[in-house]
């Protein structure tokens, strides 16, 4: 398999415009909302949580509800007023906090007027979320079995480059592995008892006194690490972010001949979703994306049959979207040559692909 350099890109303040004439169609990724942890650590002394491990809260459901307003506000002169099944699509990880982020988003987004209200006391309408089992997910939980990716991930963490980062935290390990009562050996173990800390922080939690011998912000960039890691080489881009890009590419090509009615598609996902599909666009910025981060994929038509792609991305949920310049193709980018910079990390077929030890 021949291997490609996807050159990098950076992010510019010019704001998505909505209303364009020219906008055809609209995709979206987008993070879950505010969760409690999914993991704890044996001397954890906040180990009970409402709603469970994992679980989207009420601030996270707020905050989800709020993106779906602001892209309902950005692109109100594109998307219908009202809910159309043909022209909606919307697919989320398995998780129950990515599920129930997509509906939180939808009910910002798509309010139901008119006929559509269906109980005067509740402006709400269900939306169908479409979703496959995490096993079975290689487009945003990306969890799906590919024996060669799980080869080339186990290598990734044995380079010499993680070795070295292992060795210089020795010391910190260790403290961290007496602290918790776990074992921290690793910038995988790391990343996970940040997520929980910083977690325990947003919730005006007391740390236990043991954090105040340590820099939270080194273990933060550690973890922010441990989230590229997924996407070391090329090759772990291709049969990461690009069996995403495959499908959103996909999408695009069905509006282009117009054997699809879609104004936008709608993909819910996790923090590792983003930074893999932004890294897998030549992004190489260590980043930890906060809650409601999203990429937003615009397709214009210019002129007859001739398309221009922009991409966005909005830091939160709270934030408006700023446009990617892509390296690999310089404004404006052509489907064209968005699509021929791109098939260095898109898959021919990713089953096979997988198998390819």
């Amino acid at each position: 398999m021949k291997i490609w350099h996807i050159f990098l890109i950076s992010l510019h303040f010019y704001i998505s415009d909505g209303s364009a004439n020219s906008l055809k169609f609209v995709q979206v990724l987008f993070r879950h909302g505010d969760r409690t942890p999914t993991e704890t650590y044996p001397n954890d002394p906040h180990q009970n949580w409402i709603g469970g491990w994992g679980s989207l809260t009420n601030k996270g459901k707020i905050q989800l509800y709020y993106l779906g307003q602001r892209l309902r506000e950005q692109y109100r002169n594109f998307l219908p007023e009202y809910y159309l099944t043909d022209h909606v699509y919307v697919r989320s990880s398995y998780a129950d906090r990515c599920l129930m982020s997509a509906q939180t988003l939808l009910a910002g987004l798509f309010p139901p007027k008119g006929e559509q209200i269906w109980n005067p006391k509740l402006l709400w309408q269900p939306i169908p979320v479409r979703s496959v089992p995490r096993s079975e997910d290689n487009v945003i939980a990306m969890k799906k079995k590919c024996p060669l990716y799980e080869k080339a991930l186990k290598a990734a963490y044995q380079s010499p480059k993680i070795k070295q980062i292992n060795e210089d935290n020795a010391n910190l390990y260790d403290y961290l592995t007496t602290a918790t009562g776990g074992p921290m050996r690793d910038i995988n173990a790391v990343e996970y008892l940040y997520n929980t800390l910083e977690i325990e922080m947003q919730n005006n939690l007391t740390l236990p006194q043991w954090t105040k011998s340590i820099s939270l912000d080194q273990l933060r960039e550690i973890a922010k690490l441990n989230y590229a890691i997924f996407t070391d080489t090329t090759l772990m881009k291709r049969l990461t972010g690009g069996a995403f890009l495959t499908e959103i590419i996909s999408n695009m090509k069905k509006k282009i001949n117009r054997s699809s009615n879609l104004n936008i598609a709608l993909y819910s996902g996790h923090d590792v979703t983003i930074v893999t599909v932004l890294r897998t666009l030549g992004f190489d910025k260590l980043f930890k994306p906060d809650y409601g981060a999203y990429i937003i994929f615009e397709m214009h038509e210019t002129l007859p049959n001739d398309h221009e792609i922009k991409v966005f991305y909005g830091e939160n949920y709270g934030t408006s979207p700023q446009q990617i310049e892509l390296k690999f193709c310089p404004q404006p980018c052509s489907f064209q040559n968005f699509l021929t910079g791109l098939q260095p990390v898109l898959p021919n077929n990713w089953e096979a692909e997988c198998l390819q030890l």
